[in-house]
């Protein structure tokens, strides 16, 4: 498609693309490259991009500082550990939820109506964008990031009101300040899950003595507890998502585990 220089709308979704080049395609307004198999994907010559929507891939990271046109951006089933948004300004409608995030600050997005976070593992989160009262409650949803206790907002009256689609040990506040928890940089240098993605068993990494470790779905329920061993057998879980909490002495933390058969 490089020699495609005039091309404006761009939809390859549902195949089993590793690659794809579209930075000689600088025309393009739309482009849905969702439900691939892509591992990288360079869209900074994209400058143009109005309505962008990599779902459902195997992205670990994601560069979209350069596309400041952007009202439209779904980026939701990857392993994405961390977005900067704050470029993206006009951005509307923002889907992210079930990456590996463990910050999000949508400060910058004044025009936000819609933002759905929720399966991560966030720990801080912050919407104090000067238009909080324009995302309605169906259009919020934060739940399922277990270790998120509080998110950064402009009143915490109206949002503990509006906006119910969060975790019960989480709350709002116009100054979270230091309750958030260790950030997700510091839980990795914890420990260290491998391989994962996982097919039939895992291991972890770590200095620390673990006494108990649970999985959980991506719904928040419990499905497995082990005490610690030198490899978790996993074989018999489908495909997908999971949390995994590890207790060591006082110490309790989590990580995403994706089970894949392939």
């Amino acid at each position: 498609i490089e020699s495609f220089t005039a091309l404006t709308d761009l939809k390859c979704q549902n195949n089993n693309l590793t690659t794809i080049d579209v930075t000689q395609n600088t025309a393009l307004t739309r482009f849905w490259c969702l439900d691939n198999q892509l591992t990288s994907l360079d869209v900074s010559q994209n400058v143009l991009l109005d309505d962008f929507s990599c779902n459902n891939n195997l992205l670990t990271s994601l560069d979209v500082t350069n596309n400041t046109a952007l009202t439209v951006f779904a980026c939701r089933d990857n392993q994405i550990t961390a977005l900067d948004v704050s470029n993206n300004t006009l951005l509307e409608f923002f889907s992210c939820h079930t990456n590996q995030l463990g910050s999000l600050d949508v400060t910058q997005n004044t025009a936000l109506v819609r933002l759905w976070c929720y399966n991560n593992l966030l720990t801080d989160l912050d919407l104090r964008n000067g238009n909080n009262t324009s995302i309605a409650n169906g259009n919020f949803k934060a739940a399922n990031n277990p270790n998120l206790t509080c998110i950064n907002v402009e009143d915490t009256t109206w949002s503990t009101t509006n906006w119910t689609n969060i975790d019960a040990q989480t709350s709002f506040s116009e100054n979270c300040g230091s309750t958030t928890s260790v950030s997700n940089f510091d839980l990795e240098k914890v420990f260290s899950i491998y391989p994962n993605p996982a097919t039939n068993n895992f291991k972890i990494e770590s200095d620390l003595a673990i006494s108990k470790l649970t999985i959980f779905n991506h719904l928040g329920k419990e499905i497995a507890v082990f005490n610690s061993q030198e490899s978790y057998d996993v074989s018999s879980l489908t495909d997908g998502i999971y949390f995994i909490q590890i207790t060591s002495n006082n110490t309790t933390q989590l990580q995403k585990l994706i089970i894949s058969s392939f």
